[in-house]
């Protein structure tokens, strides 16, 4: 696990208290569970590299800002930390999301949103850089979905 990751780890409770959760969003993410046992290696990490190496076509285009292209680093770092913890348990899913399954609802929601919001702006719809990337993110979307229960 990269240093990074662990000093997150280390702060999520004081994270949790800062940042107080959606009720809605956590009883969503308690009712969709994933299949543990899908959810490692390269399943987990593939469709995130995809989209990744996609939305950095987006960047080198100059249609990103840094902060949205440290947040698509952080997850492709995100996806291999947690593609390589051995499947949650039966106790451990006990209505609880597990990590995976925060990231992996997180993913489907982030990718959808970047779909949204450029089908919503003609001019970034008609790049062919994102309308490369708008494929490769659906694949990722279906990629991931197939991790679900």
């Amino acid at each position: 696990m990269c240093a990074r990751s662990r000093t997150r780890l280390a702060n999520a409770p004081e994270l949790h208290g800062h940042f107080p959760r959606s009720d809605s969003r956590e009883r969503f993410f308690a009712e969709t569970p994933i299949n543990e046992e899908k959810a490692v290696g390269e399943s987990l990490v593939a469709p995130v590299v995809a989209a990744s190496d996609a939305l950095r076509q987006i960047s080198e285009a100059g249609y990103t800002t840094s902060a949205f292209d440290e947040v698509v680093a952080g997850q492709v770092e995100q996806a291999k930390d947690l593609a390589s913890l051995p499947p949650a348990t039966a106790t451990d899913l006990a209505g609880i999301p597990t990590a995976k399954n925060r990231f992996v609802l997180a993913q489907i929601g982030f990718y959808e949103r970047i779909l949204a919001a450029t089908g919503a702006v003609v001019t970034l719809a008609a790049i062919p850089a994102m309308q490369a990337a708008g494929v490769v993110l659906e694949r990722s979307i279906v990629q991931l979905i197939a991790l679900l229960m």
